[in-house]
């Protein structure tokens, strides 16, 4: 997804920015998250019937004690697997988040747009901050400080100390 905006930024910037959403789609980045996602739910939801299922059979007679009994243990069970599935969706997704922006990012370098997705970025880094630190580490995105870091370290990889210079004098360094 891109913002319309982005394209007042100049075309170096829509370029980059571009780029690196076309890095999600190159690595089917929404396709892990909701496979994992479909795959939690199904199995939670299938507890959720099934302790459904034996509450309602406590009510009859004839199978109350011990339909109850199966209904609380598998309600105790059913709630603790639960959260487990959640906590491990939640683990993956903050993962493998990190991961996806990254490789976005780097996506974007090696069709030649990294520069417009660091100067993208370089705008909102706020330098060091406690703030940026603890959103950067519970964020899905990692930290924009880091983004830029390793953005330029590739660039200057793949492209040479030249290259970055020549894209920092007519461009500019946002960056702090």
């Amino acid at each position: 997804m891109v913002a319309r905006d982005v394209f007042d930024e100049g075309i170096e910037v829509a370029q980059g920015v571009i780029a690196h959403e076309l890095g999600h789609y190159y690595h089917y980045d929404t396709d892990a998250s909701l496979i994992c996602n479909v795959a939690i739910n199904t199995v939670t939801f299938l507890l959720m019937i099934v302790t459904f299922i034996t509450r309602i059979l406590s009510y009859i007679p004839f199978l109350g004690i011990a339909a109850g009994l199966y209904g609380l243990l598998l309600t105790v069970f059913g709630a603790i697997t639960g959260i487990i599935f959640n906590l491990i969706n939640l683990i993956f997704y903050w993962i493998d988040g990190k991961w996806a922006e990254s490789s976005a990012d780097m996506f974007g370098v090696d069709l030649g747009y990294g520069f417009g997705n660091y100067l993208f970025l370089s705008k909102y880094t706020e330098g060091f901050s406690l703030r940026a630190l603890v959103s950067g580490f519970l964020d899905v995105h990692p930290g924009i400080s880091s983004r830029c870091r390793y953005i330029k370290k590739r660039i200057i990889r793949y492209y040479g100390e030249d290259y970055w210079d020549s894209c920092v004098a007519v461009y500019g360094d946002y960056y702090v």
